[in-house]
């Protein structure tokens, strides 16, 4: 520092003798005053007597003070990053945790409050990495969800490219499995972090084969022979029915027109989704299914009248063994060697014979019921 002079004083002040760019002699000359930390031992000695020598932090010393707050500049750094990762996180806190538990003092009032700030960091901190740990749970869920969906997607491509062109009723299942897939592929976008362009392109490819299936049941439901399977399986379901003895047996009968009439069901309203050049395929697609669902409710109905007739016969059999149980009763009853009554007999015959009539009347009952209409059933009871 180049100076016209200086003063250095015992209290560390430095007086400076600045140069001046007017070489010519004058009367003022410009000074500057700096505070720095040459003191002399003998100031510091005066200075020191004079303060607290009982204080915590005198008692401590320089080198540990310097020590704890160069473990404190650290935590500042630290909470400063810009590298928002669960690691960053967890070394912040590690470091929290060290300063605390090296340097107890900092907890004290004298520490003017920076362990109470420590504590409070740590906790912000614990937070921040229990949100990574749910973030990187849903994370790989998402991964895991979209996966699936992927080889569900590649297993039904594959089963698409190899089904027979020439089956109605098969690419017909294709296509319902692809309209099934398409609503759980659109249900992953509301899982939170799934990979949007995945679910993008799974959507195309599944647009894409549910295309390629329309175009081929438009062109194989033009022919006659397409709804042949169709009416097979009616023809099935009819022969089978003169033979059901069972009403179980209606049930599965009519599980299996049902099938059949969701396939109906879904050819309609892909032939309606359709875009066309030529409007009479599609009519001609709908006329020939109308008449297959003509035959399918002809069958149903024939379900119905046999079951009415099953169920019938069944309760029929089922009051003649009602009857029968009651005969059996009665004859038993009156078959017993008459006693004459007396004090202690005749109360527990007559109330054993009372209960017995009881129960055959309710099953009577209840036998009659099913052979009532039902605005004249009323309660056993």
């Amino acid at each position: 520092m180049e100076s016209h002079g200086y003063s250095l004083y015992p209290d560390g002040r430095f007086l400076v003798f600045q140069l001046s760019e007017n070489t010519e002699a004058s009367t003022i000359h410009p000074l500057r005053i700096w505070d720095t930390p040459f003191a002399t031992p003998e100031h510091y000695a005066a200075i020191n007597a004079q303060s607290d020598g009982g204080s915590p932090l005198f008692n401590l010393g320089n080198a540990e003070l310097v020590r704890a707050l160069s473990s404190v500049l650290s935590i500042c750094q630290l909470a400063q990053t810009e590298e928002v990762t669960q690691a960053a996180f967890e070394m912040l806190l590690k470091q929290c945790q060290t300063t605390l538990d090296h340097y107890t003092w900092l907890s004290h009032d004298y520490a003017l409050g920076i362990a109470s700030a420590i504590t409070e960091l740590m906790g912000t901190a614990d937070k921040i990495i229990d949100e990574f740990a749910k973030v990187q749970l849903l994370q790989t869920h998402a991964a895991q969800s979209i996966e699936e969906q992927q080889n569900l997607v590649a297993t039904l491509v594959g089963k698409v490219k190899l089904a027979p062109k020439d089956q109605a009723a098969t690419l017909l299942s294709l296509l319902a499995e692809v309209k099934s897939q398409v609503g759980a592929v659109m249900a992953l976008r509301q899982q939170h972090y799934i990979d949007e362009s995945r679910v993008d392109q799974l959507q195309a490819d599944l647009q894409t084969q549910r295309d390629s299936l329309n175009v081929q049941l438009l062109a194989l439901l033009q022919e006659e022979k397409a709804y042949t399977p169709f009416k097979q399986q009616i023809q099935t379901i009819e022969q089978t029915l003169e033979s059901v003895e069972k009403t179980a047996d209606i049930q599965t009968l009519q599980q299996q027109v049902e099938t059949l009439r969701s396939e109906l069901q879904l050819v309609t309203e892909e032939v309606t989704d359709i875009e066309t050049d030529d409007p009479t395929q599609a009519t001609r697609i709908l006329d020939m299914t109308t008449e297959v669902s003509s035959m399918l409710n002809t069958v149903s109905a024939k379900l119905r009248a046999k079951s009415q007739g099953l169920q019938s016969e069944e309760a029929q059999a089922e009051f003649s063994a009602s009857l029968s149980c009651l005969a059996n009763q009665s004859a038993v009853r009156w078959s017993r060697p008459r006693r004459r009554m007396n004090a202690t007999t005749s109360w527990p015959n007559w109330w054993g014979n009372w209960i017995s009539w009881n129960l055959a009347l309710r099953i009577l009952t209840s036998s009659l019921q099913k052979f009532m209409p039902s605005e004249m059933r009323s309660s056993p009871h």
